[in-house]
C-alpha cells in the first residue's frame, strides 16, 4: 500500500522550506526541513508514493525539480513560476496529483471550511536570512496549508479514483491522473488534431425522424444563423422559447406549479452524435465504434458496477465539450455546433406535438417541464413521448415533480414527492426530497462539511440565504426560523471576499462622527453583516495607468466586518454573536424569495 505524501514549499530569498505530511494506512505525521540535500533524499525514499500539491503542477514540481538539479536561486525561479513566465507543467519521476485541478484556492476552502484564513507573517521577499523565530512562524504556516491541502484531497477523492481507474482501464501513463478529461478521452479513442478542420464544412440536415414544422425554425436551423452567434425566440407551447448556439432556453417567470410532467433525455448529446453521425471527425472508425461500444456499456453497468460505468460516462461526457475547443485532438466546430443545434430541433419536434395539450414551464438544453391542460390527457402525452422516442432514437426519463417554484430558467426548486411537508422538522434530510437549480439555490443539497463539493466559496451570499429560501417555498419555514436553527454554525453566515485582478483590498469604517479608518487586509477574507452604529465596508483598488480606482465588493451587506480566525468553536461563536446583525439575514431571505414569487413584503419581522 502506497503512502500519501502531502507536500508544499515555501520559497525565500535565502531561505527554502519543504514541508511534507505523510499519510499511511495507520499514522499521520509531518517532515519538514531546510535542507536541500535531505529533500533529495526524502524524493528518492518516497518516489513509490503519491505526492499530493495544491497549485503543485506548475510550483512545487518545478521547485523540487530545481532542487534536484542543483539550481542556485531558487527564490528567482520561484518568482518566475509564480508570475507565470514559465507557462508549463512540472512532471517529476514520482507520481504527483495536483488537487487544484478542480479549481479552487486554498486560502478560499480554509474560509469556507471556517477555519483560520493563515497567511505567511513572515515576507517571502525580505532580504536575509531567516532567523529561528521566523523559521518556526514559517513552519506553522506551512503545517496548515499541508493540513488543509489534505483536507481537499479527502474531500474530492472521489475525482482521483476515477483518474486511477482511466489509468488501469485503459494503460495509461501514470501521469494522467493530472490530465484534462478531454486529453484522456482523445487518448483513449485515438484522435488525431486535423489541421483546418474548422473550415471543413457540415451542411445542416433535416434527417428523416425530423418533423418540425415551424418555418421559422427551419429556415433559422437551414441559413445557420447559430454559427454566426445569432439567436431565434418563438412561442411553443405557451412558453417563449430562444433557439442559438448555446442550447434552447424557456422559462415562464416567477411561476408557481403544485405538479409538473418532467421530461429528461438520457445522454442526449450522446445520442445526437451516435445516431445522426455527428461525432468528431478526428475519431477513426475504431474510435467511434469505441465511443458507442462505451455509451451502450454504460448503461449496462449502471447497476452491476456503477464505479466502471463512471470511467465510461467520463469519457463520453468529455468528448461534446471538447470539439468546440482548438486545444484538444477532437476539435471539430463543424460538427460540435451541428450536435447542440440538432438536440434543439429534436426537442421542438417533441413540443409541437404537445402543443394543444398543455404549456411549456421550463425548456432547457435536455429536460422539459410540462402541465398539461387536463391532467386526463396523462397517458396520452406519454403515448406522444413514447412515440418520439421510437421515431428518433432518443429516451426520455419521464416523471411527476411537485410544489414547482421557478425563477427563470437557471433558477429553480421542486421537490420529489407530493407530501414533503412531513419531512420539514428534520433538518438534516430536508434536501433529500427537493432539487434545486442556480444561483439562488443550488447549494441547498451541499453539505457545509464540504467546501470543495459544491464550491461554496463562489456563492455570491451565505448559505444561509439560499437555505432560507428553500425552506420557505417547499416546507414552510419562516425565514427567522432558518436564521435561528443555523445561528451556532456561522459557516452558513459567512462572505467570501476576494481581491480577484485588483492590486490590493482595505476595510474601510466610518464611524459615527464621520472618522473614517482604514485597514490593508488579505487577499481573501471572511465578513459578517455587522450589527453597530459604525459603518463597515470592504473595497478593492487597483491602479490603472496611474489613476488608482476603488470598487466595492460585490453582493455584502451595507456594513460589515472582517474575521479571518477560526469560526467553528463556540467560544468564537459567543464572541461574534452581538456583532453579527442576524436580522440583516432574515430580511434578504424575504427579499430573495420575491424573486421566486409575488408575496407581501415583510419588513418588520423580528428574531426576538
Amino acid at each position: 500500500m502506497r503512502n500519501i505524501v502531502i507536500y508544499d514549499f515555501e520559497v525565500f530569498r535565502y531561505d527554502v522550506l519543504l514541508g511534507t505530511l505523510i499519510v499511511s494506512e495507520d499514522k499521520q505525521e509531518y517532515f519538514q526541513t531546510w535542507n536541500k540535500e535531505e529533500m533529495k533524499k526524502f524524493y528518492y525514499e518516497h518516489i513509490n508514493d503519491l505526492f499530493v500539491g495544491h497549485n503543485n503542477l506548475t510550483y512545487d514540481n518545478g521547485i523540487y525539480e530545481a532542487i534536484l538539479n542543483d539550481k542556485e536561486d531558487i527564490h528567482k525561479i520561484s518568482k518566475s513560476l509564480v508570475n507565470g513566465q514559465f507557462r508549463k507543467k512540472y512532471i517529476l519521476d514520482i507520481q504527483t496529483y495536483d488537487v487544484m485541478k478542480n479549481y479552487f484556492s486554498l486560502k478560499m476552502s480554509e474560509l469556507s471550511c471556517g477555519k483560520k484564513i493563515h497567511t505567511s507573517d513572515v515576507d517571502f521577499d525580505i532580504d536575509r536570512p531567516l532567523n529561528e523565530k521566523e523559521k518556526l512562524l514559517t513552519e506553522d504556516y506551512n503545517r496548515d496549508d499541508l493540513s488543509q491541502t489534505l483536507f481537499n484531497f479527502l474531500d474530492t477523492k472521489a475525482s482521483l479514483l476515477t483518474r486511477l481507474d482511466l489509468i488501469n482501464e485503459f494503460g495509461l501513463s501514470k501521469h494522467a491522473i493530472n490530465f484534462t478529461e478531454a486529453r484522456i478521452a482523445s487518448m483513449v479513442l485515438g484522435a488525431k488534431q486535423i489541421e483546418g478542420i474548422d473550415k471543413w464544412y457540415v451542411k445542416p440536415e433535416i434527417y428523416p425522424q425530423l418533423q418540425v414544422k415551424n418555418k421559422e425554425i427551419l429556415d433559422f436551423y437551414l441559413s445557420e444563423g447559430f454559427r454566426q452567434g445569432k439567436n431565434i425566440e418563438v412561442n411553443i407551447c405557451g412558453c417563449p422559447h430562444k433557439l442559438g448556439a448555446g442550447g434552447i432556453h424557456a422559462a415562464l417567470k416567477k411561476a408557481y406549479e403544485p405538479k409538473v410532467m418532467y421530461f429528461d433525455v438520457s445522454g442526449y448529446y450522446n445520442l445526437v452524435m451516435i445516431n445522426y453521425d455527428l461525432l468528431p471527425r478526428t475519431l477513426s472508425p475504431e474510435g467511434k465504434e469505441l465511443y458507442i461500444h462505451m455509451y451502450h456499456e454504460q448503461l449496462r453497468l449502471k447497476k452491476i458496477d456503477p464505479r466502471k460505468r463512471s470511467v465510461y460516462k467520463t469519457i463520453l461526457l468529455a468528448v461534446f465539450g471538447a470539439m468546440m475547443n482548438e486545444y484538444t485532438d477532437l476539435y471539430d466546430p463543424q460538427r460540435g455546433s451541428l450536435v447542440t443545434m440538432t438536440g434543439q430541433m429534436f426537442l421542438v419536434d417533441l413540443l409541437e406535438k404537445l402543443e394543444n395539450l398543455g404549456y411549456v414551464v421550463q425548456s432547457n438544453t435536455d429536460g422539459v417541464m410540462f402541465v398539461p391542460f387536463n391532467w386526463n390527457d396523462k397517458e396520452k402525452i406519454w403515448d406522444i413521448i413514447r412515440a418520439w422516442e421510437e421515431r428518433t432514437g432518443f429516451v426520455i426519463k419521464k416523471e411527476i415533480k411537485y410544489n414547482l417554484y421557478q425563477r427563470d430558467v437557471n433558477n429553480y426548486v421542486f421537490s420529489v414527492e407530493p407530501n414533503v411537508l412531513e419531512h420539514s422538522e428534520n433538518v438534516e434530510t430536508r434536501e433529500d426530497y427537493v432539487v434545486c437549480r442556480g444561483e439562488a439555490v443550488g447549494s441547498y443539497w451541499v453539505p457545509i462539511e464540504h467546501s470543495t463539493m459544491g464550491r461554496l466559496w463562489e456563492m455570491k451570499e451565505p448559505k444561509v440565504i439560499c437555505n432560507g429560501i428553500v425552506d420557505y417555498l417547499i416546507y414552510h419555514i419562516k425565514p427567522e426560523d432558518t436564521v435561528k436553527n443555523f445561528m451556532k454554525d456561522l459557516r452558513y453566515f459567512q462572505y467570501a471576499c476576494k481581491k480577484l485582478s485588483y492590486d490590493y483590498m482595505t476595510y474601510e469604517v466610518t464611524k459615527e462622527d464621520g472618522t473614517i479608518i482604514k485597514e490593508d487586509i488579505p487577499n481573501i477574507n471572511r465578513a459578517f453583516a455587522l450589527s453597530s452604529n459604525n459603518v463597515g465596508m470592504i473595497y478593492k483598488y487597483k491602479d490603472r495607468d496611474g489613476k488608482l480606482s476603488r470598487t466595492k465588493v460585490a453582493c455584502l451587506p451595507d456594513s460589515v466586518f472582517v474575521y479571518n480566525e477560526e469560526i467553528l468553536s463556540n467560544e468564537t461563536v459567543e464572541k461574534l454573536v452581538d456583532k453579527i446583525d442576524w436580522q440583516y439575514y432574515v430580511n434578504r431571505i424575504y427579499e430573495r424569495i420575491q424573486e421566486f414569487v409575488s408575496i407581501p413584503i415583510i419588513k418588520d419581522v423580528r428574531l426576538w
